[in-house]
């Protein structure tokens, strides 16, 4: 997972510093912005891997907003990438990005959800699962 140790200057010329979950430099840069930061440098960084559960509300935004993209008519690895740009929270982002790594790498939806078990219980896996093999994933999510 990419994280940023980073270093930046606000608007009143005040250093900040910080760690963040960002896809990309030029995602970082956004995710400061929004803070008012302006990015002077970065580096990646590691840390370490804690699984934190995702929270209910959150998962039901991940299903609903893949939904959406569905019926829009976007395939699964195109919709997932723009959900991690788009995720609210730096926890889902995490997790959708883990999801599209493993969605690019060859695994279908339901395959890379079970590699993050710790968000996603086995009811949710199933329903996917069970979309994917009727070919309406959009109406089970």
């Amino acid at each position: 997972m990419p994280y940023y140790r980073w270093h930046g200057v606000d608007i009143e010329g005040n250093m900040h510093t910080g760690r963040l979950f960002a896809p990309s430099i030029v995602h970082l840069q956004t995710l400061l912005m929004r803070k008012h930061i302006a990015l002077t440098s970065q580096r990646l960084s590691r840390k370490a891997k804690v699984k934190l559960p995702i929270k209910l509300h959150d998962q039901i935004g991940f299903f609903q907003q893949l939904a959406w993209l569905l019926q829009a008519g976007i395939l699964v690895p195109d919709a997932i990438a723009i959900m991690v740009s788009q995720s609210p929270t730096v926890r889902l982002q995490e997790l959708t990005y883990q999801l599209w790594c493993n969605i690019d790498k060859g695994c279908s939806l339901s395959e890379a959800m079970c590699c993050a078990s710790y968000a996603f219980n086995p009811i949710m896996i199933q329903l996917v699962k069970s979309g994917e093999d009727s070919g309406n994933i959009a109406q089970s999510l």
